[in-house]
């Protein structure tokens, strides 16, 4: 029988390769570092971590050492405790003495450890050494004076961001050695934030937050990020009802720079500083909008009867909630008049779940790939979560991976096989040199991006995953499903559920006598929108031909006389529920307590339109629906089977489902029909990354406001190009 001892206890050993340091911590066992991370690579430079083994001369470092047959380890001999204050002595001898002044302070790991572990005595008075601080990023605030030369961001520079143009490094040698970049260059990467977290000392700290609070009057609260459509676990960090900081949660270890400093765009002045259209208070404000809106639609809806046409006209993007997305649904059910429509047009490649979830991350067998293919995506900026899975998994297991796309800069070697469709095409005809790597691979998988399939030549995407469905047992079988595709945000994989929802065209819009916009971002996807709004409102000059409401937390820019401004609470000021790109459902809690008090919640905004709407008999008005939607959780239980799955769908006879939710017989008729996709040609361009942007061209409708963002996204614009900003 195979043992070892520590501290005098008797463990089995088992070939595990395991150091002295991870099987201590996961019996809890406590001993103190600096340079380790779980993470990152093994560098035993800061010697904090010694250990005795009998029969040694010396101690050991224990996060290098493997544990062997027969070892006897002690972790709290004297021997020991004397290495540690040795070593903490040295550590300190040129560490200046401004605790009371460091960000750091309450959450510095030498700051406990000399607490603990360190001497009481001093015996070092001489001069200390200075070292001239540093400037590498706008969000990153540099004093090396504090460095204990951990080596921590050096290691992450090279194994983690992929950042090989400004990467940092260790110069000088003995005492006059430093952590710089190699040239004058600014640390520009997107995970640039996890340098602050994975430093132990007060050297990296939050450049937009200093001198504001401390560590222990801050309350955490976990709640989900709002700029990936994974929905990564965060803690966010609150004092007096603000939110002073965002980082990652113990089971997420790297988050991207937007998704730590982008959340001060939803607190921007613009949105505090709005003028409302009625003056008067919070109480007054809503009621004499929705009395206006209710007898204007009143006053249409009889109209109707004998000339006009009319629409009340709800456009969506996808940037709601489930909750809010059912009631919505349901709401245009209910009446006649309500049209509900989309602005960006979402194709699903058959009535199934996996064709809008990435369904290879959340399998196990993930880690044993061996050969990927980017079609058109950019993991580096659109989630940078899986793209260090990829990166992992390229270096341990030697993934294969092929790219369909533009030239990007990823943090892995890849192969370029083209930049367009034509590469596809030969995938399809089987003249690919990819085609035996798909048939023969261990779990192949292929990632794409939600905007491919909304080309014109979308036939192709389609016919390429149809065939590698039906004939690839090694792509898709029961055990494993390798075709994926990845969201642009967080509530995308939610708004795909509702497919039948049809797209808005100009001739909805001509038709439209009052258009509601929820959560419509005014960027380069909607820049056909301002213009309609501004032809419209050329022509209707009164609120009775036309009327604008816009429902936002973040103001839209534009500027017209006809808009009802109606506000509600942003993301961390209310509770939601979303769908992420892996199928889970996300919850976030409400966090602060907004300020507006005009402000309300989209959930609450429909239920008072619906409260109106029912003391009014309108001749067009749905009058079998009858279901009350303050009790709606979600829409395909009260529905009965809008979407029906493909085996369905191809039968022309009378079917009979129940529903086991509200214990109806729902019917439908189910005509004879054969569908086919509509064949277009091939587009030769280049394929088109809709990212060019990071912290500023993203979905999100918060990161154009955030100041933060801006100088990011300045300073990424200054080095990649020419010119000056």
């Amino acid at each position: 029988m195979k043992y070892f001892y520590i501290n005098d206890i008797k463990f089995k050993y088992l070939v595990t390769k395991k150091s002295i340091l991870d099987f201590c911590e996961n019996i809890q066992i406590n001993i103190p570092y600096f340079c380790y991370h779980s993470k990152l690579s093994i560098a035993g430079n800061c010697r904090m971590c010694l250990v005795e083994i009998k029969n040694s001369l010396k101690p050991v470092v224990s996060c290098t050492m493997l544990i062997t047959n027969k070892m006897k380890i002690y972790t709290q001999s004297l021997l020991v405790k004397k290495a540690r204050e040795n070593i903490l002595e040295f550590l300190l001898l040129n560490h200046p003495l401004d605790c009371p002044i460091c960000d750091q302070g309450g959450e510095c790991d030498l700051q406990d450890q000399s607490f603990i572990f360190g001497n009481y005595k001093k015996r070092f008075y001489n001069f200390k050494r200075i070292v001239l601080d540093k400037n590498i990023s706008p969000i990153i605030k540099m004093l090396m004076t504090r460095c204990i030369h951990c080596t921590r961001c050096v290691r992450f520079s090279y194994e983690i961001s992929g950042n090989y143009n400004s990467l940092l490094g260790v110069f000088n040698r003995g005492v006059n050695s430093e952590i710089g970049t190699y040239v004058s260059r600014t640390f520009n990467s997107e995970l640039s934030g996890n340098l602050i977290d994975i430093c132990p000392v007060g050297a990296l700290t939050f450049k937009p937050y200093s001198f504001i609070n401390r560590n222990w009057e801050l309350k955490s609260i976990k709640s989900i990020d709002n700029t990936d459509s994974f929905g990564l676990d965060i803690n966010v960090f609150i004092s007096n009802n603000h939110i002073i900081k965002i980082q990652p949660f113990h089971n997420n270890f790297w988050i991207t720079d937007k998704t730590r400093f982008c959340f001060d765009g939803m607190f921007s002045k613009e949105r505090v500083f709005t003028k409302f259209a009625y003056k008067d208070s919070s109480l007054d404000y809503w009621k004499q909008i929705f009395k206006n809106i209710i007898n204007i639609l009143y006053f249409k809806d009889h109209l109707n009867k004998h000339v006009l046409c009319f629409h009340f006209m709800i456009l969506i993007n996808n940037q709601l909630d489930l909750d809010t997305l059912n009631i919505l649904y349901l709401f245009s059910y209910k009446y006649n008049f309500v049209k509900l429509k989309k602005l960006e047009k979402t194709i699903n490649l058959n009535d199934y779940e996996d064709s809008f979830l990435l369904n290879s991350s959340k399998n196990s067998y993930i880690d044993t790939s061996k050969f990927c293919i980017l079609l058109n995506i950019n993991l580096r900026y659109e989630s940078a979560s899986f793209n260090y899975k990829l990166q992992q998994n390229s270096l341990t297991n030697n993934l294969k991976i092929i790219s369909i796309n533009s030239i990007t800069d990823c943090s892995y070697p890849k192969l370029y096989m083209g930049s367009t469709l034509k590469t596809v095409n030969s995938i399809i005809e089987g003249n690919s040199i990819i085609n035996q790597n798909l048939m023969h691979s261990v779990n192949p998988f292929i990632i794409y991006n939600s905007e491919l399939i909304k080309r014109k030549d979308n036939y192709n995407i389609k016919e390429f995953y149809n065939i590698l469905k039906k004939n690839n047992l090694n792509i898709y079988n029961f055990k494993w499903n390798g075709l994926n595709r990845l969201n642009n945000t967080l509530s995308e994989s939610g708004f795909n559920l509702y497919s039948n929802i049809k797209t808005f065209n100009y001739n909805d819009f001509i038709k439209t006598n009052i258009l509601y916009l929820i959560n419509v971002k005014s960027n380069f996807f909607n820049i056909h929108l301002k213009k309609y709004l501004e032809l419209k409102l050329i022509h209707f000059t009164t609120h009775l031909n036309f009327i604008f409401l816009l429902e936002q937390n973040a103001i839209m820019n534009i500027e017209t006389y006809n808009r009802i401004s109606l506000f509600n609470f942003n993301f961390f000021e209310r509770s939601q529920t979303y769908l992420n790109v892996e199928g889970e459902y996300k919850t976030t809690p409400k966090i602060i307590v907004s300020k507006l008090s005009n402000a309300r919640t989209d959930k609450n905004i429909i239920n008072v339109f619906n409260f109106y709407l029912n003391k009014i008999s309108f001749i067009h008005t749905s009058k079998l629906f009858t279901l009350n939607i303050n009790y709606v959780k979600y829409h395909w239980h009260i529905i009965n089977l809008i979407v029906l799955p493909s085996l369905h769908l191809k039968n022309p006879k009378l079917k009979l489902f129940k529903n086991y939710y509200t214990n109806t017989i729902s019917m439908f008729y189910l005509k004879n029909f054969k569908y086919k996709f509509k064949k277009n040609k091939i587009i030769i361009n280049k394929l088109y990354l809709w990212l060019e942007d990071f912290f500023l061209n993203s979905k999100d409708l918060f990161s154009l406001n955030s100041l933060i963002m801006l100088e990011c996204s300045q300073l990424k614009r200054s080095i990649s190009n020419n010119f000056m900003y």
